[in-house]
């Protein structure tokens, strides 16, 4: 982005680039996680490690803002503006430590949901600036994940269902992950999700557009 930081509608062009298409890999990535916990930890850590589970879930939903997060601080550094990312970053670090102090007597659980609890807030504060300077709405940007959103929605309905089949954990597992993939990329393809047509753009594959 540097090369480009005078220039605001490359930059927003570079920014959306970045958004929807690491979005389109990391949230379907992170709800398919999600969904295959159980079995997941069952297979490869046996029963016992089952209460590692819900951890599983916090930082999946703590990883799902990585996308936008990281590229607004990319954004701010390219206009020269990485005294706003030092001072989200420092402000993070306070409230993280904040936090620990105040959830420590209450169990790891309780740390966890901490931290991602202050991910979020951050995520929303850090939204302020990053929106105002490049001119790229907050609420724009994430109206552009939406085609996103709902196929990985789907994909995680669809291949939660194959928990109520009963079947072994080793079985629900691999069905679980080549339905989920098979799924979302039936799905990215017929809605023709930008995510997907970067993607194949990068290895000079082109999507037929809808007649």
């Amino acid at each position: 982005m540097s090369k480009v930081q005078d220039d605001k509608n490359a930059i927003r062009k570079i920014m959306h680039n970045s958004i929807i298409g690491s979005s389109f890999l990391l949230f379907p990535i992170l709800a398919g996680m999600a969904v295959v916990a159980p079995s997941f930890v069952s297979v490869l850590m046996t029963e016992k490690w089952l209460p590692c589970v819900p951890y599983i879930y916090i930082f999946c939903i703590y990883y799902v803002i990585w996308p936008m997060t990281t590229t607004w601080f990319q954004a701010l550094y390219a206009i020269g503006r990485s005294d706003i990312v030092l001072y989200c970053e420092i402000t993070k670090r306070v409230l993280d430590i904040i936090t620990l102090v105040l959830t420590v007597k209450y169990g790891p659980k309780m740390i966890a949901i901490g931290t991602v609890t202050i991910s979020i807030i951050m995520f929303f504060v850090s939204a302020v600036p990053c929106s105002r300077l490049t001119g790229y709405s907050f609420f724009k940007q994430v109206k552009e994940l939406i085609p996103n959103i709902l196929v990985t929605i789907l994909m995680t309905f669809i291949t939660y269902i194959v928990v109520l089949l009963h079947l072994s954990n080793m079985l629900t597992l691999i069905l679980q992950i080549l339905i989920g993939i098979f799924i979302y990329a039936t799905f990215s393809y017929f809605f023709k999700l930008e995510g997907l047509c970067l993607l194949l753009k990068k290895i000079n594959i082109q999507i037929p557009r809808k007649v």
